[in-house]
């Protein structure tokens, strides 16, 4: 009898236990998990700007904090690798948690040349052209120090470019210009080698030379047609041409020796 009665008493508290807690369960909601939200990994090169990353497919009203390695900013300038964490919340949906990877490099190289030119006074403009600039880039000029985008005198101008990107390394390039009068010889050029030494004669040799013209060489003030010791020699090349006038070009030609190394190491008999 005792035995019945203690059931039946055991039987009444989780009866009300359960009537008590109906209310609080029936209140709790079911939380939805987002769907469809990524954040991807970018990599970009250095310009001063910020950059940041962002969720992509948030739903309206949802709400991200992020950190970028452990700091809560919204975005980073300098160069390095950014661990960026993106926490998403939004209510009645469970908090989400999205990681990725922000790289900013150093800026980019650009391959960018400025040749040197001659032509022959007709009193137009002329100038020289950077080739290999980015889509974008900005580029000035000066000649002989002065900003322009041309000359016209005759003359030998020093042109200086200096092109300008974000994202790239800032380039200056230099050649030259002339604009030479009717009976100046243009077209010539005498470039630097080097060369090592086999015991032969080597020089340098004016290229574009019009027909008709004649050059004489001095390396190192000797007059000669080459030389063959071993050693760093300024050549000095005249070229005259009968009704114009003479033009001078100089350039450097080195010989050398290779350079050996030797090492020794000593053994220690025991």
């Amino acid at each position: 009898m005792k035995r019945k009665s203690f059931l039946q008493i055991i039987l009444c508290l989780l009866t009300v236990l359960a009537i008590a807690c109906s209310p609080l369960l029936a209140c709790t909601p079911t939380q939805n998990t987002f769907t469809g939200i990524e954040l991807k990994d970018v990599t970009v090169a250095y310009t001063g700007d910020k950059y940041s990353l962002k969720v992509e497919g948030l739903p309206d009203g949802a709400i991200v904090t992020y950190t970028y390695n452990g700091e809560s900013t919204d975005g980073v300038r300098a160069q390095g690798e950014y661990e960026v964490v993106a926490v998403i919340t939004k209510d009645g949906y469970k908090t989400a948690t999205l990681t990725a990877t922000l790289t900013i490099t150093e800026p980019h190289d650009m391959n960018v040349t400025l040749a040197s030119k001659e032509v022959t006074y007709d009193g137009q403009i002329h100038s020289l052209e950077v080739v290999g600039a980015p889509e974008g880039a900005i580029i000035t000029y000066t000649y002989n120090g002065v900003s322009a985008n041309g000359v016209s005198e005759a003359g030998l101008y020093d042109v200086m470019a200096v092109v300008t990107k974000k994202g790239y390394k800032p380039a200056t390039l230099t050649a030259t210009l002339l604009i030479a009068d009717q009976d100046e010889i243009i077209g010539v050029s005498l470039k630097d080698d080097r060369i090592l030494y086999d015991g032969q004669k080597h020089s340098l040799t004016v290229q574009g030379l019009p027909s008709g013209a004649s050059v004489t060489y001095t390396y190192n003030g000797i007059n000669v047609d080459g030389v063959t010791d071993e050693g760093e020699y300024e050549v000095v090349a005249v070229v005259t041409k009968e009704g114009y006038k003479s033009r001078t070009l100089s350039a450097t030609l080195i010989i050398y020796k290779p350079q050996f190394t030797f090492t020794t190491s000593a053994t220690t008999n025991s």
